[in-house]
């Protein structure tokens, strides 16, 4: 067996996503949805430090409300409750957010949470997925529910950020570079 385990962190059930980025063995991003008024969580373990940063789309429910949710999906309407989603990437100086039901991409400051720019984005593999995510909606047994997510994954480099678009079956798999 190769490799050796250096470092071992135990975290919160409470922060734990889906999508974090990792920016250095003691820090990190991690979706926030919405709750403390906030879109991502910037966790710094080594100085005991978090900011809560970008304002949410939508004020998230407290207690999710499954009739509500089938009356909106039903009429083709995106629940409040999955407004405040994100897909992230972050390193020392940057993250970048990406509202999975917006389309929207925002660059902030890794120092103090600060909107950089932002830009929306209307594709037609987005209509696509909004499309799939309606009709899948409309069929599905009371209770269950499919996301809209326009991006699958987020990474970024020297050039950009790297978008990689949810596979339709319309388009091909698509990867978006959006410069600094």
């Amino acid at each position: 067996m190769k490799g050796n385990l250096l470092l071992n962190h135990d975290l919160s059930a409470s922060i734990f996503a889906f999508d974090n980025a990792i920016i250095s063995p003691n820090k990190f991003i991690t979706p926030n949805n919405g709750q403390d008024s906030g879109l991502a969580r910037f966790i710094d373990r080594k100085n005991n430090f978090e900011l809560v940063f970008r304002e949410p789309v939508t004020e998230t429910p407290e207690v999710a409300d499954l009739n509500e949710w089938q009356r909106d999906l039903s009429s083709g309407k995106v629940p409040d409750f999955f407004r405040n989603g994100v897909a992230i990437s972050g390193d020392q100086s940057y993250f970048y957010l990406f509202l999975q039901t917006e389309g929207v991409l925002q660059k902030i400051n890794s120092l103090d949470g600060d909107l950089i720019w932002e830009k929306k984005f209307e594709l037609p593999e987005f209509k696509d997925e909004f499309d799939r995510f309606v009709e899948q909606n409309r069929n599905n047994t009371f209770g269950r529910v499919s996301m809209l997510q326009y991006v699958h994954k987020m990474e970024q480099d020297e050039n950009g950020v790297y978008l990689f678009l949810r596979s339709t079956d319309t388009y091909l798999p698509t990867i978006l570079l959006v410069d600094h």
